[in-house]
């Protein structure tokens, strides 16, 4: 991964605690011979917070709830097709029903109408 460019600079004050702990911190990541400076550390807070925002466009927090609410209109639609399938089917059903008492109906005129054809 490159290392972005990091052009804007700003000061922040500490207390002497919060310092420690980013030294504890920044020490205690250190492997390997590749240092981690509390700077590193700081961006990294700095990222995950704006990314937690919900009104900060583009962060995380505000992509995920763009698209929960694309994913929750999705499953709707899902829903809503569901239905229309369970009725067409019920439709369908009801018309092979029809079609089969039809046929049925119809089957003693075929077959008195079969009769007459070979009696000629």
């Amino acid at each position: 991964m490159t290392k972005q460019m990091f052009t804007e600079r700003f000061s922040v004050a500490l207390a002497p605690e919060m310092d420690r702990y980013l030294e504890e911190l920044a020490r205690a990541r250190t492997r390997n011979g590749k240092p981690v400076y509390k700077t590193d550390l700081v961006r990294e807070a700095v990222r995950l917070y704006l990314d937690s925002q919900d009104d900060v466009n583009g962060s995380r927090r505000q992509i995920v709830r763009s698209l929960d609410g694309k994913l929750q209109a999705i499953i709707e639609n899902l829903q809503a097709l569901q239905q229309q399938t369970q009725a067409l089917h019920t439709e369908v059903s009801h018309l092979q029903q029809a079609l089969r008492q039809w046929s049925q109906e119809l089957r003693p005129l075929l077959e008195w109408a079969a009769s007459q054809r070979k009696a000629r």
